[in-house]
């Protein structure tokens, strides 16, 4: 699960599930679509308790009409920035690429 706010984290958070992992990015899927170049503050739940904060920048959108004509799910993917490099640990962790 993973949960975002557009901007530096003041607006309401919307949540969604990540379906595609790279080392600099995620596809998260969600109803609640952001606009093409908003910055956003992501929270990634590892596991129960372990959790990652990432600011991210959306770079594509899967609209719910794009959704049904391309039998997907809904959602936005984000280039990833993550100072602190657990991101990337983790997903190197998962084998992905």
């Amino acid at each position: 699960m993973v949960q975002f706010s557009i901007g530096d984290g003041l607006e309401p958070v919307s949540t969604g599930m990540t379906s595609d992992l790279s080392q600099n990015g995620i596809f998260v899927q969600t109803s609640r679509l952001p606009s093409v170049s908003d910055r956003l503050s992501l929270t990634l739940h590892l596991t129960s308790k372990d959790r990652v904060q990432v600011g991210g920048e959306v770079v594509r959108l899967v609209s719910q009409p794009e959704a049904r004509e391309s039998a997907l799910r809904p959602g936005f993917g984000a280039r990833v920035n993550d100072a602190s490099g657990r991101y990337q640990k983790f997903v190197l962790s998962t084998g992905a690429t």
